[in-house]
Order: structure tokens, then sequence, then C-alpha cells
């Protein structure tokens, strides 16, 4: 039986190995709802982004080299579905859930960093806060599933 899930919401952070899975479980769920995916990207705006280290190389700023990447992406990864590339600048949660109510996404998948700690607590999470508040199913993928799967 086909999963009912006709537009996926992925979205992409750079730099990120959970990202890859999360867009091998979008293609999977794509493919077997003969569904979209959509591949996003939020750069945040300059005062969303904390100064904490390596937090400010997992988001690429540049919108045509942002376009690029998702594209290349999309070509090696999504061949066999139908994909589309949003890129926007903003609150990283508040902007995935604003793209899913525009686009009428059934399911938002997406990674999770794994967090702990003083990062988290300044940080927050933005797959906790995307679950809270997204207008439809959200799957997140934690870093373990990468060992756990040998990748």
């Amino acid at each position: 039986m086909a999963s009912n899930y006709p537009t996926i919401l992925a979205p992409i952070q750079f730099n990120d190995p959970n990202s890859s899975v999360a867009l091998e479980m979008a293609r999977r769920l794509a493919l077997d709802s003969k569904g979209r995916v959509f591949l996003l990207h939020v750069t945040p705006s300059k005062s969303v982004i904390p100064d904490l280290p390596g937090y400010r190389e997992v988001y690429a700023t540049d919108e045509p080299s942002v376009r690029r990447e998702l594209q290349k992406l999309a070509s090696e990864n999504l061949a066999d579905v139908a994909s589309e590339i949003i890129v926007k600048v903003g609150d990283p949660a508040e902007t995935i859930n604003l793209v899913a109510q525009q686009i009428g996404a059934q399911m938002i998948v997406m990674c999770t960093h794994g967090r702990s700690g003083l990062s988290h607590f300044f940080m927050g999470s933005v797959a906790e806060k995307v679950v809270r508040e997204a207008p439809c199913m959200v799957l997140t993928i934690r870093p373990k599933l990468l060992s756990a799967n040998g990748a």
C-alpha cells in the first residue's frame, strides 16, 4: 500500500551527514507515494545566527551557491522523483513551518543535530520547534541512525 505523502519538505543543512540520511528517507516516501520532494535551505538572518564555534559554517549564505548545491543534491539523490528547490532567509524553524504550510506539505523529513548541554541551551533545537508548530507530520532523523546503518 502506497503512503500518502505527495508533498514532502526536506530541509537541508549543509555539512551535516544526517541531512543525506533524511533526504534518502524523503526520496523513499516520495517514490512510494509518487510524490514531490521540496529541498529547502534556510539561511538564518544575522540576528538568528549565534556566535558559537562551527555554527556559522553549517549555513551557506550566498543564494546562487546555495541553489547550485541544492541542485547538485537533487541531481545526485532525487533523480527518480520529482523535486523542487527553495531557498529562504529567516528563522530556520519558523521558515520551515511557513514553507510547509505554503506548499501544502503532508510530511517534513529532517535531521536533528543531537546537540546537548550549552549549545542546545543557547540554540535550542530547530527540529523541536518544527515538531511543536508544524502544519503536518514531521519525521526526524537522529544522529545515531548513521552509526546504526553503518554509514
